[in-house]
């Protein structure tokens, strides 16, 4: 029998507290009763309570354990509600792969993990204190070159594929010509029409200049 590698969830219905871990076993992994261990944690739920879920299934133990690493330490930083214990590193129970080593450097975590981890959270609000524990977590980080390119390539390939701009913008606000009583979709579309800068028209419309020719219309 093929001996197979998944990574469970453990969910307690009453506290929505959760704990990831990955375990081994031959068959198949959702007709495993095992439902966790929390010797490495203070976590001591009511097992009447408890809902497992299977995030990703493996043949390859290395492939498996790597994502269980990546998955605990994400959900470590991002939810207050993961009983994980301190920050996992798979080098304790193998050989050091982590970092470049990793077969998830570079990697995206599979879809199907990513969409039941998604599922799980969503309409979940994070407590004030979790989301400044985020926010210190945030500051200062730089990226590295690569993923700045990558981010900037993204962001050209979105705006190809959505043009917002002018009347496409859902928040653009129609403005008026005051001597013409013409009416524009946006401040754009009037300063093409006018063939003067933008800017120009929503000095006039906030009435920066002393002779208003332009006034949103509300």
């Amino acid at each position: 029998m093929t001996i197979k590698y998944y990574i469970y969830k453990i969910i307690d219905r009453t506290t929505d507290k959760f704990y990831i871990g990955c375990r081994k076993c031959e068959g198949n992994p959702e007709n495993d009763n095992y439902m966790g261990s929390y010797s490495d944690n203070t976590w001591q739920p009511n097992t009447d309570n408890l809902e497992k879920q299977i995030l990703g299934i493996f043949t390859d133990k290395v492939e498996a354990y790597q994502l269980e690493e990546v998955l605990i330490n994400k959900c470590r930083e991002r939810f207050d509600n993961c009983v994980n214990g301190k920050p996992y590193s798979y080098k304790v129970f193998l050989v050091d792969k982590s970092g470049e080593k990793s077969y998830w450097y570079g990697k995206n975590i599979p879809k199907e993990v990513r969409i039941k981890l998604s599922e799980a959270h969503k309409g979940k609000k994070l407590s004030e204190e979790h989301k400044e524990k985020i926010s210190e977590t945030l500051k200062g980080r730089k990226f590295a070159k690569k993923t700045i390119q990558k981010m900037s390539e993204a962001r050209k390939e979105w705006h190809k594929n959505n043009d917002i701009r002018g009347s496409n913008n859902p928040n653009a606000t129609k403005v008026r010509h005051v001597k013409t009583d013409k009416i524009f979709d946006s401040q754009k579309e009037a300063a093409e029409y006018f063939d003067i800068s933008a800017s120009s028209v929503l000095k006039h419309c906030k009435e920066i200049y002393q002779t208003q020719k332009f006034e949103y219309v509300k």
